[in-house]
């Protein structure tokens, strides 16, 4: 037979409940994925990719207050305008370091998140119309 123990990832211990969760394994927070130390050491020369997209970016229309809102506004927080940025500024692997420090890439990222905060200004001004013609149809 199968113990509940073994099915839930435990092993048996005596005990209270007779069986504890183990310890490590991918769900932890010291797992390769997670580990704070090794993510933090991607983030070199993050300043210098900021100011090099930010001027990128500002060529391309995309400054100022635009730009502000796009990186602190609660709106744009998890848009994929604000996820392209972040991941150029702040890879996650050494692969994706390698990949931002390559020739064309910040021109490339930079015409991509011109693009998806267009698009994402696009979708907001639909829905907005399509909100008003309701309204006015409610009313009507």
């Amino acid at each position: 037979t199968v113990s509940a123990a073994w099915l839930i990832g435990g092993r048996p211990i005596s005990g209270k409940y007779g069986w504890q969760r183990r310890r490590g394994g991918p769900c932890c927070s010291d797992s390769r994925s997670t580990f704070a130390e090794e993510a933090e050491s991607f983030h070199v020369g993050a300043r210098a990719r900021r100011v090099a997209l930010d001027a990128e970016l500002a060529v391309r229309g995309l400054s100022g207050d635009e730009l502000a809102a796009l990186l602190e506004s609660a709106d744009h927080r998890g848009s994929p305008a604000f996820r392209a940025y972040n991941s150029f500024v702040y890879p996650k692997s050494e692969g994706a370091l390698a990949n931002a420090e390559k020739a064309g890439r910040l021109a490339t990222v930079a015409q991509a998140v011109c693009f998806l905060h267009r698009e994402q200004k696009a979708e907001h001004a639909t829905w907005l119309r399509n909100h008003d013609r309701t309204l006015a149809e409610a009313d009507a």
